[in-house]
């Protein structure tokens, strides 16, 4: 899967950010006065630390060069729950009531998945 970045000012409300390297970050503005660095971001650390970073408009530290530290939008997870039959038959569901509601009497199992969108893709 390709990373992507969106522009802070394109983003729908609550989008999620993170460095290429998988650290959280909080982007704080986008319209920074600086000709070169107009995003303004925190990037978290193993330590539990955030440090401030600017970014260039397309979201990296430097235009000229990938790095670990660039934007990339955080992958999109979905939570569902399989019911589980033998032979290896799988009913995905939205919710726990509506895989408990729709559960055949065979039912060997009713698991919780959480996954990123395009993982193993």
């Amino acid at each position: 899967m390709t990373d992507t970045f969106t522009h802070p000012r394109d983003a729908e409300p609550g989008h999620e950010w993170q460095t290429r390297d998988g650290r959280a970050v909080r982007v704080l503005a986008h319209d920074v006065k600086n000709n070169t660095h107009p995003i303004a971001a925190l990037v978290s650390y193993s330590n539990g630390d955030e440090w401030p970073i600017s970014f260039e408009e397309c979201g990296r530290l430097l235009a000229r060069d990938e790095s670990n530290v660039d934007l990339i939008d955080a992958p999109k997870t979905r939570t569902v729950w399989v019911n589980c039959y033998s032979g290896g038959l799988l009913s995905g569901h939205g919710s726990k009531e509506s895989a408990e509601g729709s559960r055949a009497s065979d039912c060997e199992a009713c698991v919780k998945l959480t996954y990123k969108v395009g993982e193993g893709l």
